[in-house]
């Protein structure tokens, strides 16, 4: 957040200023947001830091119209969940990205997004948090509703600026990605077809067995090779039917899908991208089977997206899980780490 702060940390993206800080935000959420109500939790710097750190950043639909039962609904449900979150001493930012915002003159948001802005403002006030900003963004522009005409472009500020690109240019360095949209930061769902299912049942079916200590070996084995030809990029396809069979039952053992989960090369990973790697394979696999025979892999779907730090995916796979199998603990478990804001390598 701030320019005079020490040294950027390996790993980390410093904004400095309003503009570079929005242009961050579709990492944080894996997609651009649109027709959207965000808020920003910004903490206060660790000791012997002057930098500023975003926490939370959650994002709910604008209400569907400027009906004050609707906003409130909307409103309510925001502060509740990021206040729910929030450290105690942290400011928030609230955004507004309003496809209905006027765009020629001064850019004012729209009857719905104007609406959701000022409760969500209100609501914070009376709970005595501190509103650092409250901003309407259009696809290019952003204007902060708080800063006087005089003081502020009454047009807003371009979105993309050179130093503003070279924030994004490092974000997409460290392997960060933003999906055009929500629907296509979710992970697919639709089965794969009839024929790799039948072979993947008959593989599960055979593998349905007292899983040993050398058989759980080999499939971890058989899962290591398959992400490292991932990692490398020499395969894009679908993996062996009958390999994702034998998956599929060892993901129903929780010994051997621990032992998946909990591989060295998963543990000691810093960066998230072989969990990512792990989530996307979970996935395929998850789609060669139908209902509660997917549960598993869906899990660990879930809980690989969040380890690799997607919580859109996380909570998507996780979601589809429970939808297969309302029992299943692990998806539950990914469920509850996203709702308390919970990251996988701590704050």
């Amino acid at each position: 957040m701030s320019s005079s702060a020490p040294s950027q940390q390996p790993g980390t993206v410093v904004a400095a200023g309003p503009a570079q800080l929005l242009a961050l935000v579709p990492f944080h959420l894996g997609f651009r947001p649109a027709d959207s109500l965000v808020l920003l939790e910004v903490r206060t710097p660790r000791p012997g830091s002057t930098r500023e750190r975003l926490g939370v950043v959650l994002r709910v639909d604008l209400p569907p119209t400027d009906d004050d039962a609707a906003v409130s609904a909307v409103a309510a449900g925001a502060v509740r969940a990021v206040l729910d979150r929030a450290e105690p001493a942290a400011r928030l930012l609230v955004l507004g990205y309003d496809p209905e915002a006027t765009r020629t003159g001064v850019l004012t948001p729209g009857p719905r997004a104007g609406a959701a802005l000022a409760a969500v403002s209100r609501l914070l006030g009376a709970r005595g948090r501190d509103v650092l900003d409250v901003v309407v963004l259009t696809d290019h522009r952003f204007r902060s509703l708080t800063c006087d005409l005089a003081r502020c472009p009454r047009e807003g500020t371009p979105l993309s600026t050179a130093d503003v690109d070279r924030v994004v240019a490092e974000a997409i360095g460290l392997g960060l990605g933003v999906a055009p949209d929500r629907a296509a930061a979710l992970p697919p769902t639709t089965a794969v077809e009839a024929g790799r299912r039948s072979v993947a049942s008959a593989a599960r079916r055979a593998a349905t067995r007292p899983w040993t200590p050398g058989r759980r070996r080999a499939l971890l084995a058989e899962w290591d090779a398959e992400l490292d030809r991932r990692a490398e990029g020499t395969t894009t396809a679908l993996p062996a039917p009958e390999f994702c069979g034998r998956l599929l039952a060892g993901f129903d053992d929780l010994a051997t899908r621990d032992a998946i989960l909990l591989a060295p090369a998963l543990r000691e990973e810093s960066d998230g991208r072989r969990s990512v790697l792990a989530a996307a394979l979970a996935v395929d696999v998850a789609r060669h089977a139908s209902g509660t025979a997917a549960a598993g892999a869906w899990a660990v779907a879930a809980w690989s997206s969040w380890n690799g730090g997607d919580g859109v995916r996380a909570g998507a796979a996780a979601e589809e899980a429970l939808r297969r199998d309302p029992g299943q603990r692990l998806a539950r478990l990914v469920l509850q780490l996203l709702l308390v804001g919970r990251p996988p390598c701590g704050d």
